[in-house]
């Protein structure tokens, strides 16, 4: 499909400015932030999924893990993409393009959630926060915090709530 046709069905999407060059990791949160508010299903949600080769609408999959690829992709801070947080998981435990597990998190970080805490993400748990067991995100395809549609929101989270967290250090 063209632009032109693209654009008929999905509306006009604004593409990001180029990756920061090396480095990109310290524009992760930025980026992140900067899509606020983008709500599930429209066109510039939809468009996360060219990150990871999707064309679906993210009204009809579980497009988080969708979400850090794009946030990555714009940053140039990991050429990893993957739409399964699992992967994400796996690729972070095994310090693989340049992703690594940490247990003491800071901003731009990114943080994989097994919300059913069942150690879904296979060879352990890391749920240690330094310094407190709260900690704030910037999460895709997750609920408003003011009710409406799922999508890009600032949600308050702790690691004392029934699920399992991974954080991954991006550097």
């Amino acid at each position: 499909m063209g632009p032109n046709t693209k654009a008929a069905l999905y509306g006009a999407v604004t593409p990001p400015s180029s990756p920061a060059p090396g480095g990109g990791y310290a524009k992760i949160l930025d980026v992140a932030e900067g899509e606020v508010g983008t709500v599930e299903g429209s066109a510039r949600a939809n468009s996360y999924g060219a990150s990871v080769g999707l064309s679906l609408s993210t009204s009809n999959y579980a497009w988080c893990a969708t979400f850090v690829s794009w946030v990555a992709k714009q940053t140039g801070a990991s050429s990893y993409r993957n739409s399964y947080v699992s992967g994400w998981v796996k690729q972070a435990r095994a310090g693989n393009y340049h992703l690594s597990v940490t247990t003491n998190p800071q901003p731009g970080d990114i943080v994989a959630f097994d919300w059913d805490g069942g150690s879904d993400f296979t060879g352990g748990n890391e749920r240690t926060v330094s310094g407190g067991s709260s900690f704030t995100t910037v999460e895709g395809n997750t609920s408003n915090p003011d009710g409406g549609s799922d999508g890009v929101y600032v949600k308050s989270r702790s690691t004392n709530s029934g699920y399992d967290v991974v954080f991954i250090r991006v550097r």
